[in-house]
């Protein structure tokens, strides 16, 4: 039910973190756009990964070919993605920021899978009390 949500919010976060960050340390706005669209990528593969899980042949080639489909349109197709030149500060800004989402996607997930256990934990008790029995339980203990 919650699926969507740790990725868009840990895109959310990132890339609000990564445009303070640029702009406090006056990093170029090509840099933060060219980070941005790496760092976006980044949690797809994430979420991708997390859904995919086991991972079997068939599951791997797709995401290895999803990574190497990004790196191969990013060099020769860089306009589609507005990407002109990765510089030194750009490369050091998205790996900062791409180790820095783990973390914070592997909690949100976790947290989403909480509340979402936890609402199916209501509604079970809520199905439970429109058929009388979590009355009748109640009362035999």
């Amino acid at each position: 039910m919650l699926g969507a949500l740790p990725a868009s919010l840990t895109d959310f976060f990132a890339i609000a973190a990564l445009v303070v960050f640029g702009m406090t340390f006056n990093v170029s706005e090509v840099d933060i756009s060219v980070a941005a669209t790496f760092l976006l990528a980044i949690v797809g593969f994430m979420i991708l990964f997390k859904i995919s899980r086991p991972m079997n042949k068939y599951r791997t080639v797709v995401l290895v070919g999803c990574v190497i489909g990004l790196m191969v349109f990013a060099f020769f197709f860089h306009d589609l993605f507005a990407i002109q030149y990765v510089s030194r500060e750009c490369i050091m800004l998205f790996v900062l920021f791409a180790i820095a989402t783990e973390p914070c996607m592997r909690y949100l997930c976790w947290l989403a899978d909480l509340v979402d256990v936890k609402i199916g934990e209501f509604e079970n008790r809520l199905h439970r009390a429109a058929r009388g029995e979590l009355f009748e339980d109640e009362m035999q203990e």
